[in-house]
């Protein structure tokens, strides 16, 4: 636990750099950038750093970034993840910070998880004589896709990492409050394009052609009958068709039919199942209608699994805060964090961020979304007390 003084101290940091934490999310908000162009965000963080003599690794996975504080010992060492990625949606607030770019705009709340970890970065600093062990500030790319997570491992973000962790503002949880999953937390995502290939030709000559349309139809019909007939009724998955295209008039049948989706889970052995039946499903009914069909099935990200000594590890910091805890049930919506999580123990917790004026509170991904900045100062306050608080153990890797 932390000594009375430390927390105080801890306490005196967080009110005075609490202006400049308001400041700099806004100054991300305005100006957001894509996947794998994030060069200014990236800049800024890598500035800010070598201000704080905190050592760097730029250009992983093209524009994440490492900082490396250390503390009194080597061992353990600990990474503290954020996403520098906005999303391709319009910011329609009417708001002094709204988004400078168009069609470009912190709508997952990125932007307050940079701010966060740069904040508990200073803190961290200021304490840094307190710290057992090392600390890795992780600034990952691409998380709204294609996924950076992955490519950051690759590049080496998390050698010699022994527990890493990260944090999601949540605008529909109480200020005050955070969220976590006992395990399954959100799920593995895998994504898939169909072409059902016919032969075209006139509307009015139906026993000349094969009609991609018609297939298509009883295609998806048997699509969306997997899950609730193969898979086991316990388990958890999901299968959604968000694409159905073909034809461009109404008395011509169409060569092709393009056809998308995407399948959710959370345990390896159901993603291949359903991918198989996919196969099974677009084989035989392709050939009873005289068509043909090409698949293009791609593995995205691993379902994020929390881990018991990691939360743990949460739970006991938390006592020393006043925060209310709320378990919550899993979610089928997916996370590249679960790469980090696969390879190192670690977990991954909801922030409340609910604003004020809760009938205008919007969702993730919402042109309105926006969060209560008070947020941000429990997020740091959390962040820095899992590191100061010490009750780590050194892994052999």
């Amino acid at each position: 636990m932390i000594k009375e003084e430390l927390e105080s101290e801890l306490e005196d940091i967080l009110d005075e750099i609490e202006p400049w934490l308001i400041a700099t999310r806004r100054h991300l908000h305005r100006h957001p950038e894509l996947g794998y162009n994030e060069h200014k965000t990236s800049q800024f963080i890598e500035e800010l750093f070598g201000s704080l003599d905190i050592h760097v690794k730029s250009g992983l996975a093209k524009t994440g970034l490492v900082g490396t504080l250390n503390g009194k010992s080597e061992k353990p060492v600990i990474g503290l993840r954020a996403e520098l990625d906005a999303l391709p949606i319009e910011d329609k607030k009417e708001i002094e910070y709204k988004s400078k770019v168009k069609n470009v705009m912190h709508a997952c709340g990125h932007d307050a998880h940079m701010t966060i970890l740069l904040g508990t970065a200073i803190v961290l600093n200021k304490l840094r004589t307190n710290i057992n062990g090392t600390v890795k500030f992780i600034f990952q790319p691409a998380e709204e896709g294609p996924g950076g997570a992955m490519k950051m491992i690759e590049e080496g973000a998390t050698e010699g990492i022994d527990y890493v962790f990260a944090q999601h503002v949540d605008p529909q949880l109480p200020i005050g409050t955070i969220g976590f999953q006992e395990r399954e937390a959100m799920a593995s995502i895998d994504k898939f394009n169909i072409k059902i290939v016919g032969k075209g030709g006139h509307a009015a000559f139906p026993h000349k052609v094969v009609n991609p349309l018609e297939v298509s139809a009883h295609v998806i019909l048997a699509l969306q009958s997997i899950v609730s007939r193969t898979v086991d009724p316990l388990e958890s998955a999901v299968l959604t068709v968000g694409k159905f295209h073909g034809g461009t008039k109404k008395t011509v049948i169409p060569e092709v039919v393009e056809i998308a989706g995407s399948v959710r889970t959370y345990k390896q052995n159901i993603r291949k199942q359903i991918e198989s039946s996919i196969k099974k499903v677009l084989h035989h009914t392709t050939n009873c209608y005289g068509a043909r069909y090409e698949l293009e099935y791609v593995y995205g990200y691993d379902a994020l699994i929390n881990h018991e000594e990691a939360l743990n590890i949460l739970r006991e910091t938390t006592k020393t805060i006043d925060i209310e805890i709320k378990k919550m049930p899993p979610v089928m919506s997916s996370e590249d964090f679960g790469a980090f999580l696969k390879k190192i123990p670690g977990c991954f917790w909801w922030l409340g961020a609910e604003k004020e004026e809760k009938e205008n509170a919007k969702n993730l991904h919402s042109p309105y979304f926006d969060i209560n900045e008070n947020a941000i100062k429990h997020g740091v306050r959390i962040m820095s007390k899992l590191i100061l608080n010490g009750s780590f153990k050194s892994k052999k890797r």
